[in-house]
């Protein structure tokens, strides 16, 4: 089957859509991915098989690009509505729809202007009546044309704010979720639709209505594939992109041929939410197999860093940025000492600095290392001669509680004991493989105490031969693949009867 991915970001920083996407190559299927990228000219490359187009990001909006956008959202929305009411096309919605159509990106200035009318209507005979009458029999001449002169310094002031400040915010407002949920959609749908795909595999839930555009127009099964709870993430977004965030996944997830998620909590709330089929679930694992094959260390983080054996370390690895505890492990270092602590991933700025200044605060700055992220591959044997890994994910969002990061894996197969913060789906996976300890994730002392007690009795947490070769089997990325394969091979025989 010929397959096309979507995927809002560059693919070389996505190992998930890579994973898949070589995975369906390696049993005989064609794999596009369409992804977005900082290119000025689209791009065509072939990794292992897959062929990835990347098309330049929007780099402005303009009216022309609002108005594609807007038809979009119309489209999606509408099947909300559908589907929410439970509206059948047979009472006669589909020719309303396209009567209407044209029309009803005029609705909101129309309405606008009725009201302003109506609210014209009705002050203009009160002034008239009432005000005039009054003021001029209680104010003199001259305190009449202070009043006036006032007013109308106060209206050129509200006048002045509203069409500068608050017009650009109600702008915002409508215009974020339209470019935040569509842009993918006017940007890429073209090229897949183009390209002509027996099936379409949608990533992320910004691609979700391009994906369906496309879909939807050649007649093809989609599947939705969920990184995250999309509804419950930290991202800062406007209260009314949140909305419809919840209602284009509301009005599409029920039209997948099959929903692909990334643990089982999110899986049973997505089925819960939506009473859809329980999503097939994937998880979000590294291949250890091809990693051994492939991923050859020529240096540990412990060298790396000058350390000797003696030296207590801690590793974090993933980005370094917001809501992933890790203030609060340098702020945990002053109460464990002797203990150094390296992350280990590509770092936001901001929070770098952040870190850096409270490292000093704490007079710790000796026993903090902030080190470059290495290939995907070698993060195993890089990481494995520290003393234990931490994963202090912050409680955030549900998206965040549900979790169950790939780090988890790399550090326990790499052989290192784990702190883990009081989230739902690490704790289930430490009450299978008592593999370390748990911590209050935002307790900085808490941190401490964890850490002090994986330093002090390495040994009693060390995964075993036996329970590494367990957690891959269970885990690992092949008998995830397999469910995937599994996954294409039912919807080929369904097509193919």
């Amino acid at each position: 089957m010929r397959i096309a991915m979507t995927l809002q970001h560059e693919w070389r920083i996505d190992s998930r859509v890579i994973r898949e996407a070589e995975a369906l190559v390696r049993v005989g299927h064609q794999v596009l991915v369409v992804c977005r990228s900082q290119a000025e000219q689209p791009l065509t490359e072939t990794q292992n098989g897959v062929d990835y187009q990347s098309i330049p990001r929007t780099s402005s909006v303009t009216l022309r690009h609002i108005f594609a956008l807007f038809f979009v959202h119309l489209r999606v929305y509408s099947l909300w509505v559908v589907t929410r009411f439970g509206i059948g096309w047979r009472c006669g919605l589909r020719e309303t729809w396209r009567s209407l159509r044209p029309l009803a990106i005029l609705f909101p200035v129309l309405m606008l202007g009725v009201l302003a009318k109506l609210l014209q209507a009705l002050v203009a005979p009160l002034v008239s009546l009432v005000v005039r009458p009054i003021a001029k029999k209680v104010f003199a001449p001259t305190t009449r044309k202070l009043i006036w002169d006032t007013y109308l310094r106060a209206r050129h002031k509200a006048v002045e704010a509203l069409s500068l400040s608050r017009i650009r915010d109600i702008a915002r407002d409508y215009v974020e979720p339209l470019v935040h949920l569509n842009d993918y959609a006017v940007s890429c749908s073209g090229f897949i639709i183009g390209w002509r795909p027996d099936v379409v595999h949608i990533h992320d839930m910004v691609c979700m209505s391009g994906g369906y555009v496309a879909a939807r127009r050649l007649a093809v099964p989609f599947f939705y594939d969920a990184h995250e709870l999309e509804t419950h993430t930290n991202y800062h977004l406007r209260r009314l992109t949140w909305l419809f965030i919840d209602r284009y996944q509301y009005a599409l997830i029920r039209r997948a041929a099959g929903v692909i998620t990334v643990c089982e909590s999110i899986a049973d709330w997505l089925s819960r939410k939506y009473k859809i089929d329980r999503p097939t679930v994937i998880l979000n694992t590294p291949d250890f197999d091809a990693s051994a094959k492939n991923g050859t260390c020529n240096e540990t983080l412990r060298a790396y860093l000058g350390l000797s054996d003696g030296e207590k370390l801690a590793v974090y690895v993933g980005a370094v940025t917001i809501d992933r505890g890790l203030e609060n492990c340098v702020e945990a270092l002053q109460y464990a000492p002797g203990i150094h602590l390296a992350l280990v991933g590509s770092r936001y700025s901001v929070t770098e600095e952040l870190l850096v200044r409270l490292a000093d605060q704490f007079g710790v700055s000796e026993r903090l290392h902030l080190v470059d992220p290495v290939p995907g591959n070698l993060v195993v044997p890089f990481v494995r001669s520290a003393t234990f890994s931490l994963i202090p994910i912050q409680n955030v969002c549900l998206s965040y509680y549900y979790c169950m990061p790939n780090k988890l894996l790399e550090s326990v197969v790499g052989g290192l004991p784990v702190a883990i913060a009081r989230l739902k789906e690490l704790r289930s996976f430490l009450a299978m493989f008592p593999v370390g300890t748990e911590m209050d994730e935002s307790s900085p002392r808490s941190i401490a105490t964890a850490m002090q007690e994986l330093s002090e009795e390495t040994n009693k947490y060390r995964p075993t031969a036996d329970q590494i070769s367990a957690i891959i089997a269970y885990y690992g990325w092949e008998s995830q693949r397999a469910k995937l394969v599994h996954l294409y091979d039912g919807l080929k025989s369904s097509v193919l009867t």
